[in-house]
């Protein structure tokens, strides 16, 4: 089934225009496009109230912008009829429009034939059509595998541009990461050429053949993800709700804030690459990664990890307010920002791991979290907290790892003022945290 509005490319060689069509529900193949808006003087032709029937009566090919006229030629020259293109096929101030198709963003590029990628191009002025195909000259040499029969092969210089889609403009987007990812074939228009990636095997026309193994943990697409740039910020859950959806149709897990119930409590264990923008738009709890933006690093996909990791509370849920239900134990600690150097920790696990936080923390102040509950005020993790007063604070640890001294990822802290409010809902509301104490 076609998505709601597409466009039909089928007259476009006879009469010069293309048509915006409202399916109701018609059949048929299409294909789907993936670009780069650009800044806003260079915004591909929209879909608006004001013109959206003159769209459904035609538009004329060269009031689009280059981009979507290059996808024009590709999808005719696939065979196809239909071409679903975002800024033509929804209706841009239409809120209710927008978010209605936004969350069937996943099904509408599983369900296309194809996928056309202007990789390389970082606006649709660019077009596809991008590649420098000099011809490539090469010397052959002899080779000798110790036998009697001699061999070639051929030695040239590598290009200045990269034919890989993974380095172009594109790639950078935050939208992109879950389009490329649920398209089941893509082109790609590189500088080099063109390259083809389908669930199976990626080549190019320089027969760079690989496998394609793209990221399956959940860990790992956070990661990969909020390396990728967003226009809005208040986009960064809604640019990944395509692909979650076809994530739930496998899996019976629930899902809430970027955080499935399978990867508790390891998901929660993340922290910023940059604390240079701390800022919540979207109003998050702050357990999720999606209460900031920038790039994440998840403890559990990291090599320091080992893999040895015990959870360490008893029970970790969401309710059905999204809420964050846990049942463990609590520790008063209190906070320093004199202790251990980066040094001091072992150069393996989550030694090694507390190492690279202190460095990556290196412009702000570092405080140590420590142990007052023994004389020995063992250390037992480390914290980048906004302010420098060294108050009480009472520590929820979720899990510990196997190594020479454990130190328990510390994941949430709980000022003083908190202490008597567990199981209340203004300790809901504040931190959308419900803790049952032991």
């Amino acid at each position: 089934m076609l998505p709601k509005r597409v466009l039909d490319i089928q007259t476009y060689s006879t009469t010069n225009h293309v048509r915006l069509v409202a399916t109701n529900g018609l059949r048929g193949h299409y294909a789907t496009l993936s670009y780069c808006w650009g800044p806003a003087e260079k915004h591909p032709l929209k879909t608006t109230k004001a013109n959206i029937q003159a769209h459904l009566s035609g538009i004329n090919f060269k009031a689009l912008s280059k981009t979507v006229q290059d996808a024009i030629v590709v999808t005719r020259g696939a065979g196809l009829s239909y071409l679903w293109v975002d800024s033509l096929c929804i209706v841009q101030d239409d809120t209710e429009d927008w978010r209605q198709q936004s969350a069937l963003m996943g099904s509408i590029y599983v369900r296309a034939r194809l996928t056309v990628a202007a990789s390389a191009s970082k606006d649709p002025t660019q077009g596809c059509f991008r590649s420098k195909r000099s011809t490539q000259e090469f010397v052959q040499v002899p080779c000798y595998s110790g036998t009697d029969w001699p061999g070639f092969f051929r030695m040239s210089i590598l290009p200045s541009y990269s034919p890989s889609p993974v380095w172009g403009p594109l790639a950078k987007r935050g939208w992109a990461f879950q389009e490329w990812r649920l398209s089941r074939r893509v082109v790609h228009f590189t500088e080099g050429g063109l390259t083809w990636v389908c669930k199976t095997v990626q080549c190019g026309e320089r027969e760079d053949f690989e496998d394609v193994e793209q990221q399956a943990d959940w860990h790992g697409i956070v990661e990969d993800y909020t390396r990728c740039e967003l226009t809005y910020e208040t986009d960064r859950l809604i640019a990944l709700e395509g692909l979650v959806k076809e994530m739930e149709k496998a899996t019976a897990e629930r899902y809430c804030l970027g955080i499935w119930t399978s990867g508790l409590p390891e998901h929660l264990l993340w922290m910023l690459c940059d604390r240079s923008r701390i800022e919540n738009p979207l109003d998050l709890p702050s357990w999720t990664w999606a209460s900031q933006p920038g790039q994440k690093t998840c403890f559990i996909s990291s090599p320091y990890f080992d893999g040895n990791g015990k959870p360490t509370c008893e029970e970790i849920s969401f309710k059905h307010n999204s809420t964050l239900e846990v049942h463990g134990g609590m520790k008063k600690c209190t906070v320093s920002t004199h202790g251990t150097r980066a040094n001091d920790f072992p150069e393996r696990g989550y030694g090694f791991f507390l190492r690279k936080v202190m460095r990556a923390y290196r412009r702000k102040s570092i405080h140590y979290i420590q142990d007052t509950e023994n004389q020995s005020k063992a250390l037992l993790g480390l914290a980048a907290l906004d302010g420098d007063s060294c108050h009480d604070l009472f520590c929820l640890f979720l899990m510990s790892t196997d190594w020479e001294h454990p130190i328990p990822p510390l994941l949430l802290s709980l000022h003083p003022e908190y202490s008597n409010l567990m199981d209340t809902e203004q300790l809901q509301k504040e931190v959308s945290l419900s803790i049952r104490r032991n």
